[in-house]
């Protein structure tokens, strides 16, 4: 049974995650997200996240625009290849532009 109530993009979308791990340690990492909606996005980090953590995430969603998030985790399944899938939702999104990417005019 479906459950989103967004329609999700599929695509390879870089994002960087920041966050506590299990053991309290903090960690920064860059994935890609396999799809991202509205309201969040499915990813595969090489460690494990519990259900109901926060992390920072930041989604480059293309040249000139990024989305910085607030997450949390409402899925955390073990992949293949000792990866893990992760369902995060975003709590609190904030969109920002880059001048990077920007042609310049002659």
């Amino acid at each position: 049974m479906e459950l989103r109530q967004a329609a999700r993009l599929k695509g390879a979308f870089l994002v960087q995650i920041r966050g506590l791990d299990p053991l309290g340690q903090p960690f920064n990492l860059t994935s890609l997200a396999d799809n991202i909606g509205a309201g969040g996005l499915y990813m595969q980090l090489p460690l494990p996240l519990a259900v109901g953590a926060y992390a920072l995430v930041a989604v480059q969603l293309d040249r000139r625009l990024m989305m910085v998030a607030r997450s949390q985790v409402l899925r955390s399944e073990p992949r293949a290849h000792g990866l893990h899938g992760l369902g995060m939702g975003f709590v609190k999104t904030r969109l920002l532009a880059s001048r990077h990417g920007r042609s310049r005019k002659k």
